[in-house]
């Protein structure tokens, strides 16, 4: 299966995000602004990369950070949600529109799963 290529906000060139390594300093609490019906590690295998584990101070989660020329953007999953779930985080501007345009970007099949949340979570 090819590897998604994403154009969005990058001036119209296919750039390939780059997997950015979980760690506490990436803080996952308040920047999730919506949801689709994928697990991180059904995303994180599209792209031939593979989930990290983190914990907050509630539970464990799997997490997929993404670095793009547009921005830092995350699939995570809580132990216990749906399996078929991920949050969908903007690291840096905690904004609905533009991680819907990224998941459209990435992966068109999702766009029509993608539920934005009327405040960050």
């Amino acid at each position: 299966m090819p590897r998604a290529q994403i154009s969005f906000l990058t001036g119209g060139a296919a750039v390939r995000p780059e997997k950015l390594v979980y760690d506490e300093d990436l803080q996952v609490f308040g920047q999730a602004v919506g949801k689709v019906d994928s697990a991180p590690s059904e995303i994180a295998a599209k792209l031939g990369f593979t989930v990290d584990r983190g914990a907050d101070g509630l539970d464990r989660f799997d997490i997929l950070a993404l670095s793009t020329p547009a921005g830092r953007f995350g699939f995570v999953r809580h132990d216990g949600e749906p399996a078929q779930f991920a949050h969908v985080c903007d690291f840096d501007k905690q904004d609905p529109a533009r991680a819907e345009r990224f998941v459209k970007s990435l992966f068109p099949e999702q766009a029509a799963s993608f539920e934005a949340y009327p405040e960050p979570w």
